[in-house]
């Protein structure tokens, strides 16, 4: 967490058993981040930003804002995400929230992208009965951001491996507050807005 803030921005990619689920960019100062979704066959699927604690949705070619009082679930969690990810950068946060009986073993050094890299592993379950997650591993650099990391699953009896790729580091990243995507607010509806048009 610490390592993270101390670097401008990023660029990350999510993938399950190497195909894309989510590219999505970090700016730290201010604090943004947009998150691009893809489907199974590679298409763009929903797009989100999270910024100045609020999360906008892009539903339909309109920005609708999410609130933690809608009746759309999805939708009340959303607007829950940027304090989710605040959390994530915040070290006190991750350290109380760190089971402290997990060790991690270093099985190697790498380079990655020019990187030089320690590689931890973490035996989360020997038994795929109790758990679904088996092992995760951790591919971090000497100033601690963590590169690369995977984690393999056991779903419907077989390995599903999720991987989370950092492809650009130490970059800003310009995301568009969607107020003011336009310089004024006409890119951006309501919630109410939204109901309405899809009756």
């Amino acid at each position: 967490a610490e390592g993270l803030t101390k670097i401008a921005g990023w660029i990350q990619e999510d993938t399950i058993d190497g195909t894309l689920a989510s590219r999505s960019r970090v700016n730290i100062d201010p604090l943004a981040v947009e998150i691009q979704s893809y489907t199974d066959s590679g298409e763009p699927g929903a797009r989100a930003i999270l910024i100045r604690g609020n999360t906008f949705v892009e539903r339909e070619g309109k920005w609708v804002q999410a609130t933690t009082e809608s009746d759309d679930g999805t939708m009340a969690y959303q607007a829950t995400m940027p304090m989710r990810f605040e959390a994530l950068l915040n070290p006190e946060l991750r350290a109380a929230g760190t089971n402290p009986d997990l060790t991690y073993d270093v099985i190697g050094h790498e380079t990655i992208d020019g990187d030089a890299v320690t590689v931890l592993s973490l035996q989360l379950s020997d038994d795929a009965e109790t758990s679904n997650a088996r092992e995760s591993r951790l591919y971090v650099r000497d100033d601690y951001v963590v590169v690369h990391t995977e984690t393999t699953f056991r779903v419907n009896g077989s390995n599903q491996v999720r991987a989370t790729v950092l492809t650009t580091i130490d970059e800003p990243q310009k995301i568009i507050n969607p107020r003011f995507e336009n310089d004024d607010e006409s890119g951006l509806s309501s919630e109410s807005d939204q109901a309405s048009d899809e009756q």
